[in-house]
């Protein structure tokens, strides 16, 4: 007959899912201190990597090679 579509939601799932949502780990309101933390650190790190790569750039330049655009994009940004 009818394409008939059942939704079987017990108000322990729905109660469970908004706790998770409120306070479990995908709580990312909660934890924005952590993750903003997380964030610096990782983009202090990428900063180290691009100065330690724009350093080696430049010995290789002053040696007369030259950037390749892949290098040139990435140390510019």
């Amino acid at each position: 007959m009818g394409g008939c579509v059942s939704l079987d939601l017990s108000c322990d799932q729905a109660l469970n899912q908004t706790c998770n949502c409120l306070f479990g780990d995908r709580n990312y309101i909660h934890m924005m201190k952590t993750n903003l933390d997380a964030l610096e650190t990782a983009m202090q790190e990428f900063r180290e990597k691009r100065d330690d790569i724009a350093r080696k750039v430049s010995i290789e330049e002053d040696k007369g090679l030259e950037q390749l655009a892949q290098v040139k994009d990435g140390v510019q940004g």
